[in-house]
């Protein structure tokens, strides 16, 4: 691999044969990088097969359908790994399990909603997937620290306004 690096920056030397030789070269180098110990799992990920790219599918699914009833089943089998395994992994990769990935999702939705728009906690819950006001403000809470109402008007009144480093309160506007 060091032999044909070497080779490779020595082209520059002879501008004239990198068109030639240099695809020639880096073909090479592939071929001992996937003939190296990590070589399989390589070729794993670029074939879209491997655990780390199923998990990043089951985020990018989340992300998606985070306001959509959740069901770990529905979720591993739509990325082709059972639902143990999808937990296993999931949280390996992400540091949260699958669950606690989409209430979060959810709650930074319903706060973004909340504190752009003005949409009040009921409303913001309800768009984002809660069947429970109630529920959506303990799991809030929770996650924040504050109630909703609390926390959205802390932040109302601390926006920074575009274009300037002075602070605004709801006042000024």
């Amino acid at each position: 691999m060091l032999e044909a690096a070497t080779r490779l920056v020595r082209l520059l030397k002879t501008p004239q044969h990198i068109s030639v030789l240099a695809p020639l070269i880096k073909k090479e180098m592939l071929y001992h990088i996937l003939c190296g110990r990590h070589g399989s799992q390589l070729v794993q990920i670029a074939r879209g097969e491997s655990r780390f790219h199923r998990v990043m599918n089951a985020v990018d699914w989340l992300r998606h359908n985070f306001d959509k009833p959740f069901s770990m089943e529905k979720l591993s089998r739509s990325v082709g790994m059972s639902a143990s395994a999808l937990h296993r992994h999931f949280k390996a990769a992400v540091f949260m399990t699958p669950l606690q990935y989409h209430k979060g999702l959810r709650l930074e939705e319903a706060r973004k909603l909340m504190v752009a728009k003005g949409i009040n906690a009921s409303t913001a819950s309800f768009k984002v997937g809660y069947a429970s006001p109630q529920q959506f403000s303990r799991e809030y809470r929770r996650l924040y620290g504050e109630p909703p109402a609390k926390d959205v008007g802390e932040r109302r009144s601390t926006l920074i306004t575009p274009g300037s480093s002075t602070m605004r309160t709801s006042n000024d506007r």
